[in-house]
């Protein structure tokens, strides 16, 4: 193990497969890129494309703010979304201002947007809105605190908009498959129309497939009984013939379409496969009498599954089982094309949590994991020497689970939570928010506006 000292009150630390390897350079910093004024700025989703451009979404703030293509227009009282592309080497392709979408004031919902690319660099965004923004096809549908789902292609314009408004959603989340057919889901509260009728509930999740054109496919509704969702815990992703994957954690009784899973105490983990007309293949509840929730899940060429979250007592998926250290480890477990589990890592710390939130495959199967803890963190090759108030991490797995390289991102004030991305050639986009001092392995960057003020980030990190 190594670690490096950044500036000001930010730590950061790498951590190599063999810290004795002195020909090894695991995580190699490419690139990094910060942009900011004054005022906030913040990251809240990464992806990339076929060519190995980043494409990125979040809010911002102020007179002044540029992601190298000019100035952006000034907000007015509520923030504006941007979206931007930057090239592979990180210069500034083109970027967007996105205004009208009004985040309330009164905090019905905590607002997210999330985005992914399809295989013909089509940008499909989801998120939650307060208002009427225009992407370009005309102005959504008037809502408060419901979702829209935005196709734009690769140069940024608008191809289609649909918003769905009747009800409260939080957590948003969308994928597409090898066909360009989308899935969105989130949870809600009150009533929502993809177009294949209202599905209606107080505490629910939805999960909804669009065409390639933004027609309804099919939409479905499901509800926990004698117990909760559990907030937050919520991870979609589609494989390349058009199935659906759903993981998150629930309490009581869940079904998604089959015999409904009954939870051993506390939230256990859901994980469902839908095939492309909506029907259920299989779902599977893992957990014991404390919480393991799901937050992330990915799906390689072959249609094995990678699922992160996090976990207290023993998770057994099958013959894996991994027992917790700490009230909450994180985890990284990969299922094959049935549901089966064939390897399970967790990252843990008896002094601290820790909590998977992200995971992302690459062409040849490798994955990287993202996520947040408290204390120190061992990703597989001793802890990580960290001091901070937030502390991220990302961890570059190869196909069998065993570790290639990890990185720690600390940083004094708040920030979303650290997003990340990955190429065909396997390279990691990682992209989030930063206040005061920060350093992502290359150069040193300080927010424009001071401490408390919040710049945002976006890094590119290599195997070798």
């Amino acid at each position: 193990m190594y670690w490096r000292q950044g500036l000001g009150a930010m730590l950061a630390a790498a951590v190599g497969l063999s810290a004795g390897d002195a020909s090894a350079e695991p995580g190699k910093h490419t690139w990094s890129r910060s942009f900011g004024d004054t005022a906030q700025q913040w990251t809240e989703d990464v992806a990339v494309d076929a060519a190995g451009s980043t494409v990125l979404v979040g809010q911002y703030g102020g007179t002044a703010f540029t992601l190298g293509g000019g100035v952006l227009p000034p907000n007015n009282y509520y923030y504006n979304l941007f979206l931007a592309k930057l090239d592979g080497a990180g210069a500034h392709v083109w970027s967007r201002a996105i205004p009208g979408v009004s985040d309330d004031d009164f905090g019905f919902v905590s607002y997210e947007r999330r985005l992914t690319v399809d295989g013909s660099g089509n940008i499909l965004i989801a998120g939650n809105y307060y208002g009427a923004p225009d992407f370009g096809c005309g102005p959504l549908a008037q809502a408060r605190g419901s979702v829209f789902v935005v196709k734009l292609d690769a140069s940024g314009a608008c191809v289609w908009s649909r918003g769905f408004p009747g009800a409260y959603v939080e957590s948003p989340r969308i994928t597409v498959d090898g066909t360009g057919r989308v899935a969105v889901t989130g949870f809600f509260n009150g009533t929502l129309d993809f177009g294949g009728g209202p599905l209606s509930s107080t505490q629910g999740l939805f999960l909804a497939r669009l065409s390639a054109t933004g027609g309804h496919l099919w939409s479905k509704r499901f509800e926990a009984t004698e117990g909760t969702l559990a907030p937050g815990a919520l991870g979609v992703a589609a494989d390349s013939t058009g199935n659906v994957f759903l993981t998150g954690g629930f309490s009581g009784f869940l079904s998604l379409g089959g015999t409904p899973m009954r939870s051993r105490g506390g939230q256990d983990l859901f994980i469902g496969r839908f095939n492309q007309t909506g029907g259920l293949n299989w779902g599977r509840r893992f957990g014991d009498a404390v919480d393991q929730v799901g937050h992330g899940i990915a799906v390689d060429a072959t249609g094995n599954i990678v699922l992160t979250g996090g976990f207290g007592g023993v998770m057994a998926v099958d013959t894996v089982s991994l027992t917790a250290q700490s009230a909450s480890d994180a985890f990284v477990v990969k299922l094959d094309p049935t549901g089966h589990g064939t390897w399970g890592r967790q990252f843990t710390d008896a002094s601290g949590t820790q909590l998977g939130t992200q995971v992302a495959v690459d062409a040849a199967g490798n994955i990287a994991a993202s996520g947040q803890f408290t204390g120190y963190i061992n990703l597989g090759a001793g802890p990580l020497d960290l001091e901070g108030n937030v502390k991220r991490y990302v961890a570059k797995l190869d196909g069998t689970g065993a570790l290639v390289w990890g990185l720690g991102f600390v940083n004094e004030g708040y920030d979303f939570d650290t997003r990340i991305a990955v190429d065909a050639a396997g390279d990691v986009r990682v992209a989030g928010s930063y206040t005061g001092n920060a350093w992502f392995y290359g150069d040193a960057f300080s927010s424009q506006g001071g401490s408390g003020y919040y710049d945002v980030f976006v890094a590119r990190f290599r195997d070798y």
